[in-house]
């Protein structure tokens, strides 16, 4: 067993590493065990964590995004959870705009002072963008936009018809409507959703850039077996319900959010409008969820099998439920990546 390890001078600048700065990341579809997994790895290694789920930095969506429990605040932007620091959680309310950009900039801040405590920074969260943006280290430039412009927007888009809609996501991104399958082409909601994140696109440009810190990132991704997390989906929405979801979403709505705003758009939320409206029931409200949360997990899935510095943890049903589950094999990758020095370039 490899003990915890509470120093490590090398994370120091050195000649032969002058300033690159090691970060973990671990990444994995929604209901993979990606926080009892990293929390076990962040006690061991003496780190930090950098949140990279764009809605748990959202104040009041708690039992639908499986946000922990936070046992106290450090500052604005910084809670513990489980005598972890967490960064990047729970600080906005949820008409905040706040963009990849936005994300990126206080994402490095963070990194660099956890490194500057010599403490290892370790990325966890399912949105691929977020840890996109750190690992690449991508040129985003953020237009402000208030909540009014993006409320303003909406109803604009939702004086439209279908046929209006379809021609306007055909002119942002042709390839983008002939994806999307032939209910969902004449979904006036879901055409509106896919317009609105083709236009959030647009507010922000990708390339490679030298400002941001010079990493060297171990990136791990958990890959539970199919039976086991489609078991665990049903078990974990139904565990929402008994937490008290439905009460989570009436007292949003009771603050004036509603999906109008980006992060009620989230699964878990924007169904709630067609079970408050009497369209389904609670329980074709849960398979409803379940559908949107089964193919969110496809998404992040097909985004993480592109990606080749991966390492992947296998986890079987035995596995699947152990809170403290780290295999042998990845405590020694770890060891080794942050014993390892860096050489100097030829």
């Amino acid at each position: 067993m490899i003990p915890q390890i509470f120093q490590r001078k090398h994370l120091q600048p050195t000649k032969n590493n002058p300033g690159k700065i090691k970060i973990i990341a671990i990444s994995g579809p929604t209901g993979s065990g990606k926080t009892d997994f990293s929390i076990n790895i962040a006690k061991r290694f003496n780190g930090e964590i950098i949140n990279t789920d764009s809605r748990q930095i959202y104040i009041g969506l708690d039992i639908g995004t499986a946000k922990e429990k936070i046992d106290k605040s450090i500052d604005a932007t910084t809670k513990v959870i489980r005598n972890i620091p967490h960064h990047l959680i729970d600080f906005l309310q949820p008409d905040q705009n706040y963009s990849v950009a936005d994300f990126q900039k206080d994402a490095f801040n963070h990194i660099r002072k956890i490194y500057n405590k010599n403490k290892v920074p370790i990325l966890v969260g399912g949105t691929g963008l977020y840890t996109d943006s750190i690992i690449n280290g991508y040129s985003l430039q953020s237009r402000k936009i208030d909540s009014l412009t993006f409320n303003e927007q909406r109803k604009q888009l939702q004086s439209l018809n279908v046929n209006e809609l379809q021609k306007k996501i055909k002119s942002i991104n042709p390839a983008k409507f002939n994806d999307m399958n032939p209910s969902d082409q004449k979904n006036p909601r879901r055409l509106i959703r896919i317009i609105e994140k083709e236009l959030d696109k647009d507010t922000e440009t990708q390339s490679e850039i030298s400002e941001s810190p010079e990493l060297e990132v171990l990136h791990f991704a958990i890959a539970p077996e199919k039976d086991n997390i489609e078991e665990y989906l049903k078990q974990r929405i139904d565990s929402f319900f008994e937490k008290g979801l439905e009460k989570e979403n009436i007292t949003l709505r009771k603050k004036g959010f509603n999906t109008n705003i980006q992060a009620l758009q989230t699964i878990g939320y924007k169904e709630f409008d067609r079970y408050f409206s009497n369209e389904i029931d609670k329980d074709e409200l849960k398979q409803l969820i379940l559908i949107h949360t089964r193919q969110y997990v496809k998404r992040q899935l097909t985004w993480l099998k592109k990606r080749n510095e991966i390492i992947w943890i296998h986890k079987n049903k035995e596995e699947y439920n152990l809170i403290n589950y780290i295999p042998q094999e990845t405590l020694v990758q770890i060891e080794e990546f942050l014993d390892k020095q860096t050489t100097d370039s030829q």
